[in-house]
């Protein structure tokens, strides 16, 4: 079987499926993931083959959002992280 696990970048996202990618790839069958590159920098240095797809967040990019995360108080900052990241720019 061939096994492909999407992901974003971030390694709360991707390193909980490395025990599930270790026990198929243990069950001798064929592993990879794909996210973006700079994820894939880690991935592949765990032994797993990865495929780079998407871009990465330039460091302005990502200052720009955690500043306006920051202004934001609790509820409005999560609403504003579901609707600018979860199903804006990570979409």
């Amino acid at each position: 079987m061939r096994v492909l696990f999407t992901t974003h970048p971030g390694s709360g996202h991707w390193h909980p499926l490395v025990p599930f990618a270790a026990a198929l790839h243990a069950a001798r069958h064929e592993v990879a993931f794909a996210t973006t590159p700079i994820g894939c920098a880690a991935i592949s240095a765990l032994g797993f083959r990865c495929f780079p797809v998407g871009v990465d967040d330039t460091d302005e990019e990502a200052r720009q959002r955690r500043e306006e995360l920051a202004r934001l108080p609790g509820s409005e900052a999560a609403a504003w992280a579901w609707s600018n990241l979860f199903a804006g720019v990570w979409a």
